[in-house]
């Protein structure tokens, strides 16, 4: 029997074999479908900027992050705590991050975990498949890391925090728990979300500082209320008479994001 490798010093190679050993077996042995896969091996450091980024490649700037960054990388440098073999981001394909100074065994032992086990949870279990979008959500972040840039050297960098602190304190309640998704993974609102998002990249200057609803169509909105709301971001987003379009394109951010995030956190 040919060995997949034969010392504790991990290559490229070696986890090219193990990738496909591993493969082979899940395919012939499980059978569960899973997103196509990215591995990427990072440093310690990076991990933990993985770990304020949750997992995504992009993610939109603010204080907390760099707080966050610094509680992490304090409590790991002065060993409080140890990072993760691996991180896995619910994308399609999807990403994992291995750090680059784990032994070969552990290499070999994280990859059918993360790359096929947590892989396959993802695109199977029926809370991500209905509340989630994998597809889109590497581009939907890409967009909102320029979106809040754009506000920031447009209108200050304070009235930007102030607005996202306000979002980050009302995100746990920024979910839809029990109202089913309206196609939300579908190739045509998929399309449409796509389209919406290079609209406001292009005409950021139009869609930011348009005109706030008066009177008259705060009514209009509030008179379609028919049932309450448990989500408050869309709630404010949707129905607030005063709130300027550029913080309302935050406040979708903020509820975009956190609905992404609701089934890990079950």
């Amino acid at each position: 029997m040919n060995l997949l490798y034969d010392n504790e010093e991990w290559t490229f190679d070696k986890i090219a074999r193990v990738v496909d050993a591993c493969t082979e077996i899940y395919d012939k042995e499980i059978g569960i479908p899973y997103y196509p896969f990215e591995i990427r091996m990072i440093s310690s450091e990076q991990m933990i900027d993985a770990y304020v980024a949750y997992a995504l490649p992009f993610y939109y700037p603010h204080w907390s992050f760099g707080k966050r960054f610094a509680q992490i990388e304090r409590a790991y440098r002065t060993r409080k705590m140890n990072l993760a073999l691996e991180l896995v981001a619910n994308t399609n394909p999807c990403i994992s991050y291995f750090i680059d100074s784990n032994s070969m065994t552990a290499q070999a032992t994280v990859f059918p975990h993360a790359n096929l086990g947590h892989n396959a949870f993802f695109k199977n279990n029926y809370l991500f498949k209905e509340w989630t979008d994998p597809d889109l959500i590497v581009e939907y972040m890409a967009f909102a890391e320029r979106y809040v840039t754009k506000c920031e050297a447009r209108f200050g960098y304070a009235e930007v925090e102030e607005t996202l602190d306000a979002i980050h304190a009302l995100m746990p309640h920024g979910v839809f728990h029990y109202k089913r998704s309206k196609e939300m993974t579908s190739d045509e609102a998929r399309k449409r979300a796509r389209r919406r998002l290079e609209y406001v990249d292009q005409n950021f200057e139009s869609v930011a500082i348009g005109s706030v609803p008066g009177a008259h169509g705060t009514s209009k909105r509030a008179g379609e209320l028919d049932e309450p709301m448990e989500n408050i971001l869309y709630f404010i987003e949707k129905y607030s008479p005063s709130l300027p379009l550029w913080k309302r394109e935050l406040m979708r951010i903020g509820y975009t994001i956190a609905q992404y995030f609701y089934p890990q956190g079950l």
